[in-house]
């Protein structure tokens, strides 16, 4: 789906709602959701999409920030006429991309399921051990992207 300057891909599966929506962790994709994905299609409508660089999307433009990431995932679950109200379910990174995104667009938002997500405020003054977290998400990401790239133009 075209989110403006790139597009991002997007999976759903079942019907029902409210709809729930996965958002993987750092360095993550929809594949993440494999396993849960199907299980709850069975009650309901569930989405899972992969975030810019990543999967089966484009490259989005830079900064990539948790804001920018969950805008265009508001952009792109409007080009995709997922209705709303949407459950959002966000692991590591991706509980801070949906916390934004409940807390832009609450009338949307029919609850919010963080799994070990990560917290702004754990990180003001990072350990060295955070530190070597980030550094290894940094490479994850470059793992992820690479990936990206050679995934080819097909999409599950």
């Amino acid at each position: 789906m075209n989110v403006g300057s790139h597009r991002l891909h997007i999976r759903c599966a079942g019907d029902g709602g409210p709809v729930v929506i996965f958002d993987a962790a750092l360095g993550g994709s929809s594949l993440s959701w494999t396993l849960v994905q199907p299980a709850v299609a069975r009650i309901t409508r569930a989405c899972s999409y992969d975030r810019a660089g990543f999967g089966w999307s484009d490259a989005g433009p830079l900064p990539r920030t948790a804001g920018r990431i969950a805008g265009e995932l508001h952009a792109l679950l409007h080009a995709a006429a997922v209705p709303h109200p949407y459950v959002l379910v966000g692991h590591s990174y991706g509980g801070l991309v949906m916390r934004l995104f409940a807390s832009r667009h609450a009338d949307e938002v029919a609850g919010l399921v963080l799994v070990e997500p990560a917290i702004p405020e754990e990180w003001a003054d990072p350990t060295d051990e955070q530190r070597a977290l980030v550094a290894r998400g940094v490479r994850l990401c470059g793992y992820g992207a690479t990936a990206a790239r050679r995934a080819g133009k097909e999409a599950p």
